[in-house]
C-alpha cells in the first residue's frame, strides 16, 4: 500500500511543471499541461483583499438613441430607489441599447455605492458566483471559494447589476437576488420572468416621427420616400431593427425606397441575399459558429480577406451582426427554413485548421475569451462523432478551465469527453486522450467541490484505467491520491459565524474508521444477543418439562371428530 508520507516523483513534477495551481478550502489543485490536475494539502493562509470601489463596468453608450423619453425618466426612478426591473419588449425592439443608454445616465452611475456591473459572459450557479466575487475581491493565493461563503461576503454589496443576455431565465435571476439581496438587478429580456419580483417596463415601438428620423439617418428622404417609409413603420409595428434592416436593403437596392420592399418573414433572407459575397462569408461563418462571438483578426484568418474592416463594418449596418466588446455576434438566427438548408461543415472545417495549430501550446486565458464558439466547434465534434477530435479539444481546453474556475463548464466538458472515449472503446488510441485522464479530472473536480465519494470513485476508475493501459506511474499516483483522499482530505463543514469563516479541513480518516467500525462491532453485536434470546426463549419452550405438561400436543393432520386422534411429538 502506498504510504501518504511518501511523495512520488511524477508527483513532484506535476507540481514543479505546473500551469498554475487553484486554492479551494485547504486544497491546492496543481494543474499540468498533460499530466493532469492533482490535489494537495495546504497550510498556506487564505487572504481576501478587497478591490477599490465603486466599480464601473458600463457598456459603451450608444451613437445614436431615438425617443423613449418617457420610458427612461422610469427606469432611472426605478434604478435610483434601488427597485430591481426588468427590460422587456419584442426582439428587436432596442432593448440593449435602452440598457446602455440608461447606464449612461449620471443619475444612474452614482446611485450605488458599490459600483455597476454588466455581465457579458454566460455562466451559472456556482461560476456566476465566482464571477461575482472576483470582481469586488482579490484573493492570495488565487481562490475559489464556496457557495455558502460567496453569500456570506457579497450579501451586503450594493451595486446595479446590469444583465443583457440571460442563461437559465428565471433560475438565473433568483439566483442572483439570493447571492446579492442588497443590490438592484436590471434584466432585458422579452417577456416579464418574475413581475411579483420586479418592476416591469415594457418598450413601446417607434413613433411615427421617431421611425422618420432613423430612416434620414441614411440620407435625406423625399415627400415619396417619406410616405414609403411610413407604410414600412406601419408594417413592422415600430420595431427600429426591421426599419434599419429595411433601411440598408434600400440602400442596396437601385429604386431605393421605391424599390419593392419584402416582407418581414422573408426581410433576413432578402437582406443576407443583398450582401456581398466577403461580406456572407462573414455571415456563413457566424451561423455556423451558432451565433459567433469571433474577432475581426479570427475572421479574416477564417475567411480569407485580410482587412475584413468595411466588411464587418456593412454586416453591422445590416443589422444582422452586432459588435459587443470588440467580438461580432448574430442579433439574431436565421430563420429555421433557411438555416435547415444550410451546410456548415465545410465552415467548421475552416475553423478547426484554425484551431489545430493552437493546441500544440496550453490554452491562455485570452482563449477562454473564445468559449462562446469554441463550445460550438465542441458541439459540432461531438454531432459529427468525431471522438478523436472532441478528446484533444477537451484535453487543451480543461486545465484553463480549471484554473479560470469555470467548473460548470469544465464539467460538462469531461462528462463529453468521458462519452467518446466509451464510443471509441479504445482508451489507449494513439493521440486520444485516456479514459484514465478523464477519470483523473473528475476526481479532482469532485475533490474541490467536497464530494469525497465521487472523488473516491472517479480515483478508482482511473487507477482501473491506467493499469490497463499499462501507465504504472500514473496508477501508482492514482493510489497514493485515492488514499491521501481518506486520510487528510475529508471536509469538514464548520459553522459559520460571520463573512471571511471558511469550510476548514482535518486530519479525520482514523477517526471515523475507528466510529464507523465501533458503530458495526455495536450493530454485530445487537444482533447476536437478539439471535441468542430468541432461540433460548425457543429451546426452553420446547425442552422444558413443564411447558410440555402445560401445552397441547400439536397434530400432524386435521382432526376428525369421528375417530380417536393419534398424535407425533416432533
Amino acid at each position: 500500500m502506498v504510504q501518504p508520507a511518501v511523495r512520488l516523483a511524477l508527483e513532484d513534477e506535476i507540481v514543479a511543471q505546473a500551469l498554475g495551481s487553484i486554492r479551494f478550502g485547504r486544497l491546492d489543485a496543481y494543474v499540468h499541461p498533460t499530466l493532469g490536475a492533482i490535489l494537495e494539502p495546504s497550510n498556506q493562509p487564505l487572504t481576501r483583499v478587497p478591490k477599490i470601489t465603486p466599480i464601473l463596468q458600463v457598456p459603451p453608450a450608444p451613437q445614436v438613441f431615438i425617443g423613449r423619453h418617457l420610458e427612461l425618466a422610469h427606469g432611472i426612478a426605478a434604478i435610483v430607489a434601488h427597485r430591481s426591473m426588468e427590460i422587456c419588449g419584442p426582439s428587436g425592439i432596442g432593448k440593449s441599447l435602452f440598457l446602455r443608454q440608461l447606464a449612461h445616465h449620471p443619475q444612474v452611475t452614482t446611485s450605488h455605492p458599490d459600483g455597476i456591473l454588466f455581465l457579458t459572459e454566460r455562466l451559472v450557479g456556482g461560476d456566476l458566483y465566482q464571477k461575482l466575487f472576483d470582481t469586488f475581491y482579490y484573493t492570495y493565493p488565487d481562490a475559489r471559494l464556496s457557495e455558502a461563503d460567496l453569500k456570506l461576503v457579497l450579501r451586503d454589496r450594493q451595486a446595479l447589476i446590469l444583465v443583457d443576455e440571460l442563461v437559465d431565465g428565471a433560475e438565473t435571476i433568483c439566483q442572483l437576488h439570493q447571492l446579492m439581496p442588497q443590490s438592484t438587478l436590471v434584466v432585458a429580456t422579452e417577456t416579464p420572468l418574475l413581475p411579483a419580483l420586479m418592476y416591469t417596463l415594457w418598450l413601446p415601438p417607434l413613433l411615427e416621427e421617431e421611425a422618420l428620423q432613423l430612416a434620414e439617418r441614411q440620407h435625406c428622404l423625399s415627400v415619396e420616400e417619406q410616405a414609403i417609409v411610413s407604410a414600412c413603420w406601419r408594417e413592422t409595428q415600430g420595431n427600429p431593427r426591421q426599419l434599419l434592416r429595411r433601411a440598408f436593403l434600400a440602400q442596396r437596392l437601385e429604386g431605393g425606397w421605391s424599390q419593392e420592399i419584402p416582407t418581414t418573414q422573408d426581410l433576413w433572407v432578402s437582406v443576407f441575399e443583398g450582401l456581398m459575397t466577403a461580406e456572407q462569408w462573414i455571415m456563413a461563418l457566424l451561423i455556423a459558429l451558432e451565433g459567433g462571438g469571433v474577432t475581426s483578426a479570427q475572421i479574416a484568418a477564417i475567411t480569407g480577406p485580410q482587412e475584413p474592416g468595411p466588411s464587418l463594418r456593412s454586416v453591422v449596418q445590416s443589422q444582422l451582426v452586432t459588435l459587443r466588446q470588440g467580438r461580432y455576434w448574430l442579433t439574431e438566427l436565421p430563420p429555421r427554413d433557411w438555416a435547415q438548408s444550410f451546410k456548415a461543415e465545410a465552415w467548421m472545417e475552416r475553423v478547426w485548421a484554425y484551431v489545430l495549430p493552437q493546441m500544440g501550446r496550453p490554452a491562455t486565458v485570452q482563449q477562454l475569451a473564445d468559449m462562446a464558439w469554441l463550445w460550438a466547434m465542441a458541439r459540432w465534434l461531438r454531432r459529427s462523432q468525431r471522438h478523436e477530435d472532441l478528446l484533444q479539444l477537451g484535453r487543451w481546453l480543461s486545465p484553463m478551465l480549471l484554473l479560470t474556475k469555470q467548473w460548470e463548464d469544465w464539467s460538462k466538458l469531461l462528462q463529453w469527453m468521458l462519452q467518446s472515449s466509451w464510443q471509441l472503446q479504445d482508451s489507449q488510441t494513439p493521440g486520444v486522450v485516456s479514459e484514465g485522464w478523464i477519470w483523473q479530472q473528475l476526481a479532482v473536480l469532485a475533490g474541490c467541490r467536497e464530494d469525497v465519494t465521487q472523488a473516491y470513485d472517479a480515483y478508482t476508475q482511473a487507477l482501473k484505467r491506467y493499469r490497463q493501459g499499462g501507465d504504472l506511474p500514473q496508477a501508482e499516483l492514482m493510489a497514493r491520491c485515492r488514499q491521501r483522499l481518506m486520510v487528510d482530505m475529508v471536509p469538514t463543514k464548520t459553522a459559520k459565524a460571520g463573512p471571511g469563516k471558511r469550510d476548514t479541513f482535518r486530519v479525520t480518516a482514523s477517526r471515523a474508521s475507528r466510529r464507523q467500525v465501533n458503530l458495526a462491532l455495536g450493530v454485530i453485536g445487537a444482533v447476536t444477543f437478539g439471535v441468542t434470546l430468541v432461540v433460548g426463549l425457543l429451546v426452553q419452550r420446547l425442552w422444558s418439562p413443564e411447558a410440555s405438561l402445560d401445552q397441547s400436543p400439536i397434530p400432524v393432520s386435521s382432526p376428525d371428530p369421528q375417530k380417536p386422534q393419534e398424535h407425533r411429538w416432533d
